[in-house]
């Protein structure tokens, strides 16, 4: 039986997906090798999740949520590394999330779902860490709903303005269009 939803922690610190490189002799275009290594790696960590626990890859429209817990820098003193440790500093310097997240969707290509095509909503964080490591939450997306992959989005993405104007309210009523695209009836 095809599980709704899975969380897949993957320990080792996140490597963003290089700039492929152009082998100017043959005309064709590569990866990066240490990004080759980590895409290979998180692949073989997915794959021996998914068969130690029998399960099946995932199909249809999925929700895909990603933390990536990023290592505090040694040059950050006591004071800044509590904070940071803490979530009260956060990881803006390079590499951007983007680039975190692309590896790791490539990897989950033919072991978690057949590509990553099939990702229609996503949520990506990072945050300073003493244990590096990825998480993933993948849930498969309800036909003809809205929902993000986990609770840590639907938090972030309360305030964000949406088109009626002012925060986005917590309880929206939805209809369901003929098309069979969700529209807000009322706001609870």
């Amino acid at each position: 039986m095809m599980p709704d939803h899975l969380i897949i922690t993957i320990p080792g610190v996140p490597v963003p997906q290089g700039r492929p490189r152009l082998n100017t002799m043959r005309g064709c275009v590569y990866d990066p090798p240490e990004c080759k290594r980590e895409k290979q790696r998180l692949k073989m960590e997915l794959i021996i999740h998914m068969r130690k626990n029998t399960i099946p890859m995932l199909e249809g429209a999925l929700s895909v949520s990603i933390l990536f817990f990023i290592p505090i820098p040694k040059s950050f003193s006591k004071k800044r590394h509590a904070a940071a440790h803490e979530g009260r500093i956060l990881p803006t310097p390079k590499p951007d999330l983007d680039n975190y997240a692309k590896l790791v969707l490539d990897a989950g290509n033919g072991v978690l779902y057949k590509d990553d095509s099939c990702v229609v909503d996503a949520a990506f964080s990072k945050r300073y860490s003493n244990d590096p490591r990825v998480v993933i939450e993948v849930a498969c997306h309800p036909v003809n709903t809205i929902v993000p992959a986990s609770a840590i989005w639907l938090e972030a993405i309360r305030d964000i303005p949406f088109r009626g104007g002012g925060p986005c309210p917590r309880n929206p009523v939805l209809e369901h269009t003929p098309t069979g695209t969700p529209k807000p009836l009322y706001y609870q």
